[in-house]
């Protein structure tokens, strides 16, 4: 296979012709829609009802412990940081997790 260079006014128009999409910024996206976090006793009563049994005293202790150490952190989008382990601790109540994993998934992004 034949390679050819090409002249410097070939690549000066080569150069030229490209379209460069513009940067954007981060004030520049459009805002997501937020959704509402889970509310303490929503992930209580999700848990309860699947495990009448449960110790409500320590998923409230955990939930409050992760929003107060997480406080007003927010994440590159915007969202607050609390959000994420919130979210994981959801995924789990679906599942039908035990006590302590739904504490563990509020916890694990405190340490």
């Amino acid at each position: 296979m034949a390679y050819r260079r090409r002249s410097s006014i070939q690549m000066q128009a080569a150069t030229e012709t490209v379209a460069v999409a513009p940067a954007s910024s981060a004030a520049e996206r459009p805002a997501r829609p937020r959704t509402r976090m889970m509310r303490q006793y929503d992930l209580v009563e999700r848990v309860r009802s699947y495990n009448p049994d449960t110790n409500e005293d320590l998923l409230n202790r955990a939930y409050v412990y992760a929003m107060k150490a997480h406080g007003t952190q927010t994440r590159a989008s915007g969202d607050p940081y609390f959000s994420h382990p919130l979210e994981v601790a959801a995924i789990l109540t679906n599942l039908k997790l035990d006590d302590a994993t739904i504490v563990a998934a509020l916890l694990h992004d405190t340490i």
